[in-house]
């Protein structure tokens, strides 16, 4: 009987201790989901994936999820952020309102049209698998890499095997099955696969490296095309500005000539003012279009970085905005 009660007081002991760590969990989640909020604010999306990580992991809530799937979007870890949606949908797919559920959807569409997909099968278990030199996991890959539109190197390598390595050519919502089959033979020591920073959330997502897209910082086709046409455009101005000198110069020739009352060289002058006239015209003409002309060039590809720039930093919101509700 003693024996009974003792075995049900440690039970109600360890009963209400889970339940006190469960609430303090909860309680620090809830501190790091508000400092991540705040860090989103004030675009710091590193520090606020950082904190949203701590905060799923001590106690995952569906907004929790949902605002670190935007922190890694941000980031351009699309790998991440994909990994995260999935986790999203898996855990709360019954419980994401309307307009959660519609951006969750088009934040992954619009990542799989833009980036390209390596589905990558090794015949060996165990083996490291890179992707452009970074290590994104061990066979079996859990799902496909996404990589950017472009040319990639695969690289296999597995202790006892001969490594393999292999070019692969995609563009943006395109997928290529690579398979490999290793041979055995001398081979360099392998390196262990990169920790991944998945290892935070609660379900251990899986071993992924961040994939970033060109946003089109450098010298652009725009920004020449307005340099040239704007060089051009000036050219052109001083050819006008040449003839107008040469039209007035023509004009008092032409004056001088009927005050001699030299009809010869009058015509002359005459042609020459018709010639250096529409020479004239010509040239500021051409010149006046081809500076309107750079200078548009020269403000879309400012507009254009400007918004490449924008939406790196931009952060998918609901409706009314990040989640803000813990």
């Amino acid at each position: 009987m003693i024996r009974n009660i003792a075995i049900i007081a440690v039970s109600m002991s360890l009963l209400l201790a889970s339940g006190a760590g469960h609430a303090n969990d909860k309680k620090n989640a809830k501190k790091h989901f508000k400092v991540g909020v705040s860090l989103l604010k004030v675009e710091d999306f590193k520090s606020a994936a950082a904190e949203f990580e701590a905060s799923v992991k001590l106690y995952p809530t569906m907004t929790g999820l949902f605002n670190l799937a935007n922190c890694y979007r941000a980031l351009h870890d699309y790998q991440k952020t994909l990994a995260t949606l999935e986790r999203l949908k898996a855990d709360y797919g019954d419980d994401l309102d309307g307009d959660m559920k519609s951006t969750v959807d088009e934040m992954e569409s619009e990542i799989l049209e833009m980036m390209g997909q390596l589905k990558i099968s090794v015949t060996q278990k165990g083996a490291t698998v890179k992707v452009d030199g970074k290590a994104v996991g061990e066979s079996p890959l859990p799902r496909p890499v996404l990589v950017s539109p472009g040319s990639h190197s695969i690289e296999i390598v597995l202790s006892g095997y001969k490594t393999e390595t292999r070019e692969v050519d995609l563009v943006s919502g395109d997928s290529a099955t690579e398979f490999f089959e290793l041979k055995e033979g001398e081979n360099a020591e392998v390196l262990p696969a990169e920790p991944s920073e998945d290892d935070s959330t609660e379900d251990g997502a899986e071993e992924d490296d961040t994939v970033e897209v060109d946003t089109g910082e450098g010298v652009s086709p725009l920004l020449i095309g307005g340099i040239v046409a704007g060089g051009l455009g000036l050219a052109g101005t001083v050819v006008g500005v040449i003839f107008t000198v040469k039209h007035g110069k023509a004009l008092d020739e032409g004056e001088d000539a009927r005050v001699a009352n030299d009809p010869a060289a009058y015509d002359d002058a005459e042609d020459d003012m018709k010639k250096f006239k529409t020479g004239a015209i010509v040239g500021f003409a051409a010149g006046g279009a081809l500076l309107i002309t750079g200078t548009v060039l020269i403000v879309l590809d400012v507009m254009k970085k400007k918004k490449a720039k924008e939406s790196t930093a931009v952060v998918t919101p609901t409706l009314g905005g990040v989640s803000v509700s813990f």
